[in-house]
């Protein structure tokens, strides 16, 4: 079987975000989306899921963007003085390498955030990363731990088959991934099964035809494709968007695209037309039969 999974991340980020990903599930093919607790918007997304108890849920895990659940005192090289994660995610990567302490912190924030969900009522079925940091090779063996804990049964491995129907800005990215799936190979550190992955050479940029052409890549197994839809709306907030430098990202009109692209009613026909079974990755686990 071709099992599809068209997931949405930072749910829980803004206003605008969370209405892009609740109308691209109720309107269009989305099938799941990656909340995040440390936005601040979080709390709104948790109220408009509860609603929509066939959109599958996992944790959008933040170590760079958004606000801490622990205090500074507990995670001093995380955060700054008002709770803000540093942005910078080479200083977090270094970090990993130069200092075990950090290794401590990072465990007990993810811990905190996946908490934050679980409380909020919600049942998780995936986990990753912003920015793809829970793929940094001294990250990803504690959230694959964290996973095992709680029984989540899938991170994801961000490994994109090189594919390039059409302009890309994400090949950097792309191979940056590539590199941490070696380095974690060698470790032995690497999930003998994962599913494909599609969304980094063309993040934001997911329009109809790029769409399209993933969708006939599709392969027999668990494939997730991933989109950031959303429309540019802060709501009511004392979050400082500013300070992370995330506006511009927020404002992008690609991002309005990309729910143009999931709710367009050629989509299901090119589904159904490939032979692919939209699900969440709760549905995947309980066709595979995995064992947590």
């Amino acid at each position: 079987m071709k099992l599809l999974i068209i997931n949405a991340d930072d749910l829980g980020f803004s206003k605008g975000t969370n209405q892009g990903v609740i109308e691209a599930f109720k309107k269009g093919v989305l099938t799941s989306a990656s909340i995040m607790p440390t936005g601040p918007s979080f709390k709104e997304a948790v109220t408009l899921v509860k609603q929509c108890p066939k959109l599958g849920i996992g944790v959008h895990l933040s170590l760079t963007l958004g606000k801490s659940m622990l205090p500074k005192h507990q995670i001093p090289d995380l955060v700054d003085q008002n709770g803000y994660f540093y942005s910078n995610s080479v200083f977090l990567l270094l970090k990993t390498y130069t200092s075990p302490k950090v290794l401590l912190q990072i465990k007990a924030e993810l811990k905190a955030q996946i908490d934050c969900v679980l409380k909020s009522s919600l049942a998780i079925d995936h986990l990753n990363g912003q920015y793809h940091i829970h793929f940094m090779p001294r990250i990803f063996p504690i959230v694959s731990q964290l996973a095992k804990t709680y029984k989540i049964p899938f991170v994801r491995a961000p490994l994109e088959p090189l594919f390039l129907p059409s302009l890309s800005f994400g090949f950097l990215k792309w191979l940056l991934m590539r590199i941490f799936g070696m380095i974690l190979q060698l470790q032995q550190k690497f999930p003998r099964i994962y599913p494909t992955f599609y969304g980094i050479l063309h993040t934001r940029s997911m329009d109809k035809v790029t769409f399209a052409k993933t969708l006939a890549r599709v392969d027999a197994g668990v494939t997730e494709i991933l989109l950031h839809p959303g429309y540019f709306d802060l709501g009511k907030t004392n979050f400082d968007y500013n300070r992370q430098g995330i506006v511009s990202f927020l404002e992008s009109p690609n991002r309005v695209m990309e729910i143009k692209t999931l709710t367009n009613q050629k989509a299901p026909l090119l589904i159904k037309k490939y032979k692919l079974f939209p699900v969440s990755f709760t549905e995947a686990a309980k066709i595979l039969n995995l064992k947590l």
